[in-house]
């Protein structure tokens, strides 16, 4: 600090009296002259304190994104995911790895293996309570989802998952109107492929643990912020199957939420967990490993990630199971952040870059503009609104409310850049339409050559 001393020298022999002196009469004659410069001295000052400013919050934004480790989700717009992620904090992860299971939890998870084992002992297992529901992305009938409308769980299951081949007839059937009509060749279909029928039954039998999983403490104390209880939990199988339950919401809520096309096993979540080493559940051995057992040493847990059913901020925790007889499969809990309301988070992380930021919370298509302040704003809340009639027509709404989404069209003249990001969980109220919260964004973009540079 030797230099400061130094400077203090110099700034102490400055011949301040003179230098008064020469101020006051360059006062009383150019005293426009001074205030002006003044004036410039004081903008520079504030403008270069600003550019330094944004500077290094673009410095650390651009820094935390790019070190920031992402899950291979079917996210589009990996750019904005990474930098809305970016403030997560990192060690999410291996805090819940390092938890342990509670002993309330251990007790669900024995009786969702011993659920599993019984159904796996009675091959027999009945798939007549199967109805195909006859929703379509596209108004092919190889589209068609089946569920089974159990009222405490959703069962996904994209007809195209089905092996055997389908005759010119029953596709027809299945394009029809006929409930009943499709559910002959459904059933048809599964006497044909036994495995699929299977993962059916499998899935079947082990509602009543997941149901019992979501009301159930995960762990023995944890500084991890996130849900103790899980949101979600869900089976999955190799062949595509899932069946999932929600902890406040009925299986309703999944309808059309997922585009037949979505292959869960494609999951960053689904693979990985078989890393892990596997113990038969319906062993001493298993019961040895569960006692006072981490998180880490049974599940496989992701990196925090945007939820496609549309919970916002997730981790994932996965159990991998393998049996004789049975399909691979995985089931999974799904654990909010918490701690932090997701909207102000979202809206922290977008205002320090774009010009525009705005709330806004949708009935239907009706997308409120009470918390708009300029014509920009309204702008954005009414693309919202054409974006989310355009995917309901399209009958899959995974886009909507469990993606973030650029709604202008890469060919907007404007050279605007507008994001969604869904803020919390869709719902469904009387007048039957879906109710969300959304936090909209302009990023000022420069087009050239048929490429977007954003900037403020």
């Amino acid at each position: 600090m030797e230099w400061l001393g130094t400077v203090w020298k110099i700034i102490e022999g400055l011949p301040w009296g003179e230098i008064g002196l020469a101020f006051r009469r360059l006062v009383k004659r150019e005293l426009a002259v001074v205030v002006v410069v003044i004036g410039l001295v004081m903008c520079g000052t504030i403008f270069g304190y600003k550019y330094w400013h944004l500077s290094d919050v673009y410095q650390t934004a651009v820094a935390r994104t790019l070190h920031k480790k992402l899950e291979e989700t079917p996210e589009d717009y990996k750019g904005l995911d990474a930098f809305l992620l970016s403030q997560i904090p990192d060690d999410l992860k291996g805090k819940l790895e390092d938890s342990k299971l509670s002993p309330a939890f251990v007790d669900q998870y024995k009786y969702f293996e011993q659920l599993l084992d019984g159904c796996l002992r009675d091959s027999t297992a009945a798939t007549s309570g199967i109805i195909a529901k006859l929703e379509y992305d596209s108004g092919d009938g190889a589209d068609a989802l089946i569920t089974d409308g159990d009222p405490d769980s959703y069962l996904f299951f994209p007809v195209h998952l089905i092996r055997t081949p389908f005759t010119e007839n029953e596709y027809s059937a299945l394009k029809t109107e006929s409930s009943k009509a499709a559910n002959v060749v459904i059933q048809k279909k599964l006497e044909e492929d036994g495995s699929l029928a299977l993962d059916v039954a499998l899935s079947e039998q082990v509602v009543p643990a997941l149901m019992r999983f979501v009301r159930t403490t995960f762990v023995s104390g944890s500084d991890a912020p996130l849900a103790s209880t899980p949101k979600q939990a869900y089976f999955i199988t190799k062949n595509g199957v899932l069946r999932i339950v929600d902890k406040s919401r009925s299986a309703s809520y999944f309808e059309s939420q997922f585009r037949s096309t979505t292959f869960f096993p494609a999951r960053q979540y689904f693979w990985s967990a078989f890393q892990k080493s596997l113990i038969d559940g319906d062993t001493e051995e298993f019961d040895q490993k569960l006692q006072g057992a981490t998180v880490g040493s049974v599940f496989d847990v992701s990196e925090p990630y945007m939820d496609l059913a549309g919970n916002g901020i997730v981790v994932t925790a996965c159990a991998a199971l393998r049996r004789n007889m049975m399909p691979d499969s995985v089931v999974c809990l799904d654990f909010p952040l918490i701690g932090q309301n997701l909207e102000v988070y979202i809206r922290s992380r977008l205002t320090g870059v774009s010009n525009d930021v705005v709330s806004t919370e949708c009935d239907g298509t009706d997308c409120s503009d009470t918390q708009a302040h300029n014509d920009n704003e309204r702008v954005l809340i009414s693309r919202l609104s054409n974006f989310i009639q355009d995917k309901q027509n399209s009958i899959t709404l995974d886009e909507v409310y469990g993606d973030i989404e650029v709604i202008n069209s890469e060919d907007d003249p404007a050279g605007l850049l507008q994001v969604s990001v869904p803020v919390s969980p869709r719902s469904t109220h009387g007048s039957g339409n879906t109710q969300a919260k959304f936090v909209l964004s302009n990023w000022i973009c420069h087009v050239s050559e048929g490429s977007r540079h954003c900037t403020e």
